[in-house]
Protein backbone atom coordinates (compact mmCIF):
# COMPACT_ATOMS: atom_id res chain seq x y z
CA UNK A 1 0.00 0.00 0.00
CA UNK A 2 1.50 3.34 -1.08
CA UNK A 3 1.56 6.57 0.86
CA UNK A 4 -0.90 8.17 -1.59
CA UNK A 5 -3.24 5.21 -1.17
CA UNK A 6 -3.17 5.62 2.61
CA UNK A 7 -3.89 9.37 2.30
CA UNK A 8 -6.71 8.66 -0.14
CA UNK A 9 -8.19 6.06 2.21
CA UNK A 10 -8.26 8.56 5.09
CA UNK A 11 -10.37 11.03 3.11
CA UNK A 12 -12.45 8.49 1.25
CA UNK A 13 -15.20 7.39 3.58
CA UNK A 14 -17.01 5.22 1.02
CA UNK A 15 -16.16 1.57 0.61
CA UNK A 16 -14.60 0.54 -2.69
CA UNK A 17 -17.65 -1.40 -3.90
CA UNK A 18 -19.88 1.63 -3.14
CA UNK A 19 -17.54 3.88 -5.12
CA UNK A 20 -17.53 1.33 -7.94
CA UNK A 21 -21.34 1.13 -7.92
CA UNK A 22 -21.68 4.94 -8.05
CA UNK A 23 -19.16 5.13 -10.87
CA UNK A 24 -20.97 2.37 -12.78
CA UNK A 25 -24.30 4.16 -12.32
CA UNK A 26 -22.81 7.42 -13.60
CA UNK A 27 -21.33 5.68 -16.61
CA UNK A 28 -24.61 3.91 -17.30
CA UNK A 29 -26.57 7.19 -17.09
CA UNK A 30 -24.03 8.91 -19.33
CA UNK A 31 -24.31 6.07 -21.85
CA UNK A 32 -28.11 6.32 -21.75
CA UNK A 33 -27.91 10.06 -22.33
CA UNK A 34 -25.56 9.55 -25.26
CA UNK A 35 -27.83 6.89 -26.77
CA UNK A 36 -30.88 9.12 -26.34
CA UNK A 37 -29.08 12.10 -27.93
CA UNK A 38 -27.90 9.96 -30.82
CA UNK A 39 -31.45 8.64 -31.41
CA UNK A 40 -32.78 12.20 -31.39
CA UNK A 41 -30.16 13.26 -33.95
CA UNK A 42 -31.09 10.31 -36.17
CA UNK A 43 -34.80 11.25 -35.87
CA UNK A 44 -33.95 14.78 -37.02
CA UNK A 45 -32.00 13.42 -39.99
CA UNK A 46 -34.91 11.17 -40.96
CA UNK A 47 -37.34 14.07 -40.62
CA UNK A 48 -35.11 16.24 -42.84
CA UNK A 49 -34.97 13.54 -45.52
CA UNK A 50 -38.77 13.12 -45.41
CA UNK A 51 -39.22 16.88 -45.76
CA UNK A 52 -36.91 16.82 -48.80
CA UNK A 53 -39.04 14.06 -50.34
CA UNK A 54 -42.24 16.05 -49.75
CA UNK A 55 -40.66 19.13 -51.31
CA UNK A 56 -39.66 17.13 -54.40
CA UNK A 57 -43.22 15.79 -54.70
CA UNK A 58 -44.64 19.30 -54.39
CA UNK A 59 -42.24 20.55 -57.06
CA UNK A 60 -43.30 17.75 -59.41
CA UNK A 61 -46.96 18.58 -58.79
CA UNK A 62 -46.29 22.27 -59.45
CA UNK A 63 -44.49 21.40 -62.67
CA UNK A 64 -47.43 19.22 -63.77
CA UNK A 65 -49.91 22.00 -62.99
CA UNK A 66 -47.75 24.51 -64.85
CA UNK A 67 -47.66 22.25 -67.90
CA UNK A 68 -51.45 21.87 -67.79
CA UNK A 69 -51.80 25.63 -67.46
CA UNK A 70 -49.66 26.31 -70.54
CA UNK A 71 -51.48 23.63 -72.55
CA UNK A 72 -54.84 25.09 -71.57
CA UNK A 73 -53.62 28.60 -72.38
CA UNK A 74 -52.38 27.46 -75.78
CA UNK A 75 -55.71 25.72 -76.51
CA UNK A 76 -57.64 28.83 -75.46
CA UNK A 77 -55.47 31.06 -77.66
CA UNK A 78 -56.00 28.72 -80.61
CA UNK A 79 -59.75 28.71 -80.03
CA UNK A 80 -59.74 32.49 -79.78
CA UNK A 81 -57.77 32.74 -83.02
CA UNK A 82 -60.26 30.43 -84.74
CA UNK A 83 -63.14 32.48 -83.34
CA UNK A 84 -61.51 35.64 -84.67
CA UNK A 85 -61.10 34.01 -88.07
CA UNK A 86 -64.75 32.96 -88.08
CA UNK A 87 -65.82 36.47 -87.08
CA UNK A 88 -63.74 37.98 -89.87
CA UNK A 89 -65.20 35.55 -92.40
CA UNK A 90 -68.74 36.29 -91.17
CA UNK A 91 -68.22 40.04 -91.52
CA UNK A 92 -66.68 39.55 -94.92
CA UNK A 93 -69.71 37.54 -95.97
CA UNK A 94 -72.01 40.34 -94.79
CA UNK A 95 -70.00 42.85 -96.81
CA UNK A 96 -70.23 40.59 -99.84
CA UNK A 97 -73.78 41.77 -100.43
CA UNK A 98 -72.60 45.40 -100.61
CA UNK A 99 -69.44 45.10 -102.65
CA UNK A 100 -68.38 43.23 -105.69
CA UNK A 101 -67.03 39.69 -105.68
CA UNK A 102 -63.50 40.82 -106.58
CA UNK A 103 -63.36 43.44 -103.84
CA UNK A 104 -64.61 40.85 -101.38
CA UNK A 105 -61.96 38.30 -102.43
CA UNK A 106 -59.16 40.90 -102.32
CA UNK A 107 -60.31 42.11 -98.94
CA UNK A 108 -60.59 38.61 -97.57
CA UNK A 109 -57.13 37.66 -98.87
CA UNK A 110 -55.61 40.77 -97.34
CA UNK A 111 -57.29 40.04 -94.03
CA UNK A 112 -56.22 36.41 -94.11
CA UNK A 113 -52.64 37.46 -94.80
CA UNK A 114 -52.70 39.83 -91.87
CA UNK A 115 -54.18 37.14 -89.67
CA UNK A 116 -51.59 34.64 -90.80
CA UNK A 117 -48.76 37.09 -90.11
CA UNK A 118 -50.28 37.99 -86.75
CA UNK A 119 -50.82 34.32 -85.97
CA UNK A 120 -47.25 33.46 -86.94
CA UNK A 121 -45.93 36.27 -84.77
CA UNK A 122 -48.18 35.25 -81.92
CA UNK A 123 -47.16 31.59 -82.28
CA UNK A 124 -43.49 32.59 -82.38
CA UNK A 125 -43.89 34.75 -79.28
CA UNK A 126 -45.70 31.92 -77.51
CA UNK A 127 -43.00 29.44 -78.53
CA UNK A 128 -40.22 31.75 -77.30
CA UNK A 129 -42.07 32.35 -74.06
CA UNK A 130 -42.51 28.61 -73.49
CA UNK A 131 -38.85 27.94 -74.35
CA UNK A 132 -37.74 30.64 -71.92
CA UNK A 133 -40.04 29.27 -69.22
CA UNK A 134 -38.71 25.76 -69.84
CA UNK A 135 -35.10 27.00 -69.63
CA UNK A 136 -35.81 28.83 -66.40
CA UNK A 137 -37.55 25.78 -64.95
CA UNK A 138 -34.66 23.53 -66.00
CA UNK A 139 -32.14 25.92 -64.44
CA UNK A 140 -34.20 26.04 -61.25
CA UNK A 141 -34.42 22.24 -61.18
CA UNK A 142 -30.64 21.98 -61.65
CA UNK A 143 -30.06 24.40 -58.79
CA UNK A 144 -32.49 22.50 -56.59
CA UNK A 145 -30.87 19.18 -57.48
CA UNK A 146 -27.39 20.57 -56.72
CA UNK A 147 -28.60 21.98 -53.41
CA UNK A 148 -30.29 18.69 -52.49
CA UNK A 149 -27.11 16.80 -53.36
CA UNK A 150 -25.04 19.23 -51.30
CA UNK A 151 -27.38 18.85 -48.32
CA UNK A 152 -27.30 15.07 -48.69
CA UNK A 153 -23.48 15.04 -48.70
CA UNK A 154 -23.37 17.32 -45.67
CA UNK A 155 -25.79 15.01 -43.88
CA UNK A 156 -23.69 11.98 -44.81
CA UNK A 157 -20.57 13.68 -43.42
CA UNK A 158 -22.45 14.58 -40.25
CA UNK A 159 -23.67 11.00 -39.80
CA UNK A 160 -20.17 9.65 -40.37
CA UNK A 161 -18.87 12.08 -37.77
CA UNK A 162 -21.58 10.94 -35.33
CA UNK A 163 -20.71 7.30 -35.97
CA UNK A 164 -17.03 8.03 -35.44
CA UNK A 165 -17.77 9.90 -32.21
CA UNK A 166 -19.95 7.03 -31.01
CA UNK A 167 -17.19 4.55 -31.83
CA UNK A 168 -14.58 6.63 -30.02
CA UNK A 169 -16.92 6.95 -27.03
CA UNK A 170 -17.52 3.19 -27.00
CA UNK A 171 -13.78 2.55 -27.10
CA UNK A 172 -13.29 5.03 -24.26
CA UNK A 173 -15.96 3.28 -22.22
CA UNK A 174 -14.33 -0.06 -22.88
CA UNK A 175 -10.95 1.35 -21.81
CA UNK A 176 -12.53 2.82 -18.68
CA UNK A 177 -14.20 -0.49 -17.90
CA UNK A 178 -10.97 -2.38 -18.49
CA UNK A 179 -9.13 0.08 -16.26
CA UNK A 180 -11.84 -0.23 -13.62
CA UNK A 181 -11.72 -4.04 -13.82
CA UNK A 182 -7.94 -3.90 -13.52
CA UNK A 183 -8.22 -1.67 -10.45
CA UNK A 184 -10.77 -4.06 -8.98
CA UNK A 185 -8.46 -7.00 -9.59
CA UNK A 186 -5.57 -5.09 -8.13
CA UNK A 187 -7.63 -4.18 -5.07
CA UNK A 188 -8.37 -7.86 -4.40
Amino acid sequence: MTYQHVIACRYNYRPLDETKRIQDERQMKAAERRNYNQKERLKKVKSTLEKGKKIRQQQEEMQRQKKEYFEKKHTTAEQKRLDQLREIVRKAQEEDAKISEIAFINSLEAQNKRIEVFSRHQTERQRKFEEQAAKEEAALERRRALEAERQFKLEELRLKKLEKEAKVELQRQERDKARSDALKEKAR
